[in-house]
């Protein structure tokens, strides 16, 4: 289903962060969302996952929609281990499919430590796997790589794309190499209040 944003505004206090904000995003299409820190972009995610409240302004195709939400913050639950932390997007634990999400990013032989045990690139990884176990579509992916070196970083995008194949992918990041590298189309952004100053088109 189509993504359609039309005329958000969304206010913290005098700020004005989303001011009649607009944007389109297609079924299946990956977009970047490239701009500096602090100008709305994750903000405008949020809005999307409805884990803010719009001051006016629409937001469609996201209903009855199974997102997959990673924030920048890894998130991760400190009291349980990183294959429990994978398990918790299932009603039921599934241990042997955490795991194997855990392989693929890597970090089998950690999967019994708890957070405080991991590094901020490790904590990354398990959110990634998570994110990915739960299956959703679209996917909203702030700063995902962040904390993982350029080896790591390459091979969880590889991953991304993998497993992500014709879902719709909102992606914030400051690499304009990985935007490139991911995105079908970067939306070059300023604020705020958050304005699109361009967009380019990377893959057909």
């Amino acid at each position: 289903m189509e993504l359609q944003i039309k005329d958000v505004c969304k206010t913290y206090g005098p700020q004005k962060v989303l001011d009649h904000f607009s944007l389109t995003v297609p079924q299946g299409e990956t977009v970047c969302l490239f701009g500096p820190s602090g100008c709305g972009k994750t903000t405008l995610l949020q809005c999307i996952a409805s884990l803010e409240r719009l001051d006016s302004g629409t937001i469609a195709g996201m209903e009855r929609q199974k997102i997959s939400y990673m924030f920048q913050e890894d998130r991760l639950l400190p009291w349980i281990s990183a294959v429990e932390n994978v398990s918790v997007v299932w009603e039921h634990s599934q241990k042997e499919a955490a795991m194997e999400w855990l392989r693929l990013v890597g970090l089998e032989d950690a999967a019994e430590k708890r957070p405080a045990e991991m590094s901020g690139g490790m904590r990354q990884r398990v959110a990634l796997a998570r994110a990915l176990a739960y299956g959703g579509d679209p996917l909203l992916l702030d700063e995902p790589f962040r904390a993982l070196d350029q080896a790591t970083r390459r091979q969880m995008m590889d991953l991304l794309c993998t497993h992500t194949k014709g879902k719709t992918k909102i992606l914030v990041t400051h690499d304009l190499e990985e935007a490139r590298l991911l995105a079908d189309r970067i939306v070059y952004l300023e604020g705020p209040p958050l304005r699109i100053v361009q967009t380019e088109k990377i893959h057909a």
